[in-house]
């Protein structure tokens, strides 16, 4: 995030209506959209939803928001902390938002980010002279991955969750981001990360106004560049973080075939959680045709000091990621239980590698194992079509 001490603002409203075919594929039907790739050199015009925006832009670059040979753009930084934003207000809180973009230079890039804040960025900063509000939605894309955040006003950050990428110069790519209440989900190039990324200030941070950032952090770096945007309001009814037992008879009935139910249980261990996660368990099963597997892993909590511990299911194959992470919540004494549906890197019939790993955030205390708690550490995995 940036100083405004030479901030500029540029307000413009338009009743455009015209709608291009492709970008309305790409959105699917978002209330807002817009494609530079079709626009002449110049300014920012219209939106091709004909939604109202404004942009602010620090005044750490050679010059703010423009479009340059169909990609929105802005100069060179030159000094550290260089942004630029282009911010639109929807009626209700932002549920899906995303963008097209081109990374010229992946060594020494710029950065994207998706962001949602609590308050309008150019009311707040411009307008008010206030700080940059909190943000639920903090979505931070690189050539080397993206990084699902948490921002508070101040500057800092909370990370919720990553993905590695490797992403190509030159090349153009899309990343799109959908929100369930506090919960998030990627779609990166080639992929959609059915994994959730949660944590409570997502909800309480996010808004109506989505904005779309270009970002430098020192004079080092080569912006990127954005070729579309999106985002909309409605409602999400078809991602959720989590499943329970009921679910799963009713999935089960329906979309998920289920071609075979793994049941894992540890030796006797008892592990005390510390700063960094920690590996509690492994076991290893086969990728199955689909590619993706509905995992239920439980495991037993003692808590000695009471606070907040993060526990997550990963599978780590051929260097690519997929994990369900818990919120960061209070977790007693007691069984805690973790369920979503995993993507499964690799070729079909070929072992993959799940983790069950803890972390201490707050407090103190111990994962342990059926010996001591009288319940094993376990691991299901159900094959989904």
């Amino acid at each position: 995030m940036a100083d405004f001490g030479k901030a500029a603002l540029t307000q413009v409203g338009d009743l455009s209506k015209s709608i291009n075919t492709k970008i309305a594929d790409i959105t699917n039907g978002a209330v807002f959209y817009n494609d530079f790739r079709n626009k002449p050199n110049g300014s920012v015009g219209s939106m091709d939803s004909g939604t109202l925006f404004r942009i602010l832009d620090n005044g750490n670059n050679a010059s703010g928001y423009t479009i340059n040979q169909g990609s929105l753009v802005h100069g060179a930084p030159t000094s550290s902390d260089a942004a630029s934003y282009l911010e639109v207000g929807l009626t209700n809180k932002i549920t899906r938002m995303g963008a097209s973009f081109i990374f010229d230079n992946v060594s020494s890039s710029g950065q994207v980010s998706l962001c949602s804040f609590a308050k309008s960025i150019v009311s707040e900063v411009t307008d008010n002279k206030r700080p940059i509000p909190n943000a639920g939605i903090h979505v931070v894309i690189k050539p080397a991955g993206v990084d699902v955040t948490v921002f508070h006003s101040g500057g800092t950050l909370t990370t919720v969750g990553s993905y590695p990428l490797s992403l190509v110069a030159g090349t153009e790519y899309s990343v799109e981001v959908i929100r369930d209440g506090s919960t998030l989900y990627l779609k990166v190039p080639g992929r959609v990360i059915s994994t959730p990324f949660t944590d409570t200030e997502i909800e309480a941070f996010t808004s109506n106004f989505a904005t779309f950032e270009l970002y430098e952090n020192d004079i080092t770096k080569v912006p990127a560049r954005i070729t579309a945007i999106w985002a909309d309001d409605k409602i999400i009814t078809s991602y959720k973080s989590s499943v329970n037992y009921l679910d799963l008879v009713r999935m089960e009935n329906t979309k998920i075939k289920s071609k075979e139910s793994k049941t894992t249980t540890t030796s006797a261990v008892t592990t005390t959680l510390t700063t960094s996660y920690q590996t509690v368990y492994q076991t290893t099963g086969k990728v199955p045709e689909s590619k993706k597997v509905l995992v239920i892993a439980q495991v037993y909590t003692k808590v000695t000091v009471k606070g907040k511990m993060l526990l997550r299911v990963m599978i780590n194959n051929l260097g690519q990621y997929s994990f369900i992470k818990t919120v960061r919540e209070e977790i007693g004494d007691g069984m805690s239980t973790l369920t979503g549906i995993l993507d499964v890197p690799g070729s079909v019939g070929a072992d993959y590698t799940i983790t069950l790993e803890a972390q201490q955030f707050s407090g103190t205390g111990s994962v342990v194992d059926f010996k001591d708690a009288g319940q094993p550490i376990s691991i299901i995995t159900i094959p989904v079509s």
